[in-house]
């Protein structure tokens, strides 16, 4: 790579969807000289006013996506922090000879149901599941979940039997294939693994104490590194995801895994072959100072990556900003500018206006905003969480 600022000029870069999410590699990739493409079905969504070119396409439609790369001649793509357009940027990949997961990779991972299936085929730990509420012995919890989804909708916690069918009915609702499953709720710590796989092999991973919303609910408000998590576990994870891929032959790309460190040892919850979504990309360029947004922009459009194998964790941590009840948000604005110049601020943003309804924060739909810190050791990094709330006077009634 060169630098002298455009050191991918000329290429053309599909990345599917257009939202909050996928601003840190919409932003980078025209710093660093791509023509950025952006597909969405939501025609107001942000990234697309950054795109060179935006096409109002569901990210679903296979056929439509293969035959938009086709016609716009790309040199990459790109789906990160979604999983529901992960089949068609493997689609692409096929098609179009283009670094990217395999379309069997995508079936096996991104359905949760799927992904059950494969982990007691690998002989992986895994909790017990099942897509039918009549099936459901033992005591709860449970959650139920859209079979395919993002951000967590529709997942909720429920503690008693006679809730699950009102639960999964919603759940099948909300999934973006008709279908939903109940799974046995693990006791443990929340945690998610950020990494890159180069050659077959993973080179290089992040690990985090992932946070979640009050019961019922379970979406991301933030994240901490390093991780508590023991080595040993940490290591055990891996060995199972570089079980998956291996089977998968996933050889070269990022992923992403959330994970519960139950008292028995780590289960893998979710594992994708994407980057993830809930700030994590930018987390992981303020823990380890790496590039990591160029790199995933460079591995979709098939550049050599073997530099970006190392990430060398410092403390930090992002806080997801919501709110856990609906109401008219306000905050100090004032307070914003001056943050942002504080040397243990990598990144600060308020996604609504002061004086905007919001809703609860049940799923990442209804975040309002995302602070990134930088500290000494974990426990200046919440310190430093906890001044800057202060400092913006976030309020919700």
């Amino acid at each position: 790579m060169s630098d002298n600022g455009t050191p991918f000029a000329g290429a053309r870069l599909l990345v599917l969807a257009a939202s909050i999410n996928q601003l840190p590699i919409i932003r980078r990739a025209r710093e660093l000289g791509c023509t950025v493409l952006t597909a969405d079905n939501q025609p107001q969504n942000i990234g697309h006013a950054l795109a060179d070119e935006s096409f109002t396409v569901d990210t679903r439609n296979t056929d439509a996506i293969v035959a938009l790369a086709r016609e716009n001649k790309i040199d990459g793509v790109i789906a990160a922090a979604t999983d529901v357009a992960l089949p068609s940027a493997a689609a692409v990949g096929a098609a179009l000879g283009l670094r990217a997961p395999s379309p069997e990779a995508a079936q096996a991972l991104v359905p949760k149901d799927a992904f059950r299936r494969l982990q007691r085929e690998l002989g992986l730990p895994s909790p017990f599941a099942t897509d039918s509420p009549g099936y459901v012995e033992g005591n709860g919890p449970f959650v139920v979940k859209p079979v395919v989804g993002s951000g967590s909708r529709g997942i909720r916690i429920v503690e008693a039997h006679e809730s699950l069918d009102d639960a999964f009915q919603e759940a099948q609702k909300l999934s973006l294939n008709g279908k939903a499953i109940i799974e046995r709720f693990l006791p443990g710590t929340q945690h998610s693994l950020e990494g890159i796989l180069s050659g077959g092999l993973i080179r290089s991973c992040m690990v985090t104490d992932r946070l979640t919303a009050p019961p019922p609910f379970t979406a991301t408000r933030g994240h901490r590194a390093p991780s508590a998590l023991p080595p040993s576990a940490c290591a055990n994870v891996v060995e199972q995801i570089q079980k998956v891929f291996n089977y998968l032959e996933y050889r070269d790309g990022p992923f992403d895994a959330d994970i519960v460190s139950t008292p028995q040892g780590p289960v893998i919850i979710e594992l994708t072959p994407r980057a993830g979504g809930n700030a994590l990309m930018r987390l992981i360029e303020a823990a380890t100072g790496s590039d990591h947004v160029m790199y995933l922009i460079a591995n979709a459009l098939g550049m050599d990556v073997s530099s970006f194998e190392d990430f060398k964790i410092c403390p930090a941590g992002v806080e997801i900003l919501g709110s856990p009840r609906p109401g008219i948000l306000t905050y100090n604005v004032g307070a914003i500018s001056a943050l942002k110049h504080e040397s243990w601020c990598h990144y600060l943003a308020l996604d609504l206006p002061s004086g905007s309804p919001v809703s609860a924060f049940s799923d990442g739909r209804a975040r309002f905003g995302e602070l990134i810190v930088t500290g000494r050791d974990r426990k200046s990094v919440d310190l430093h969480i906890e001044e800057a709330l202060a400092r913006l006077e976030l309020s919700v009634s």
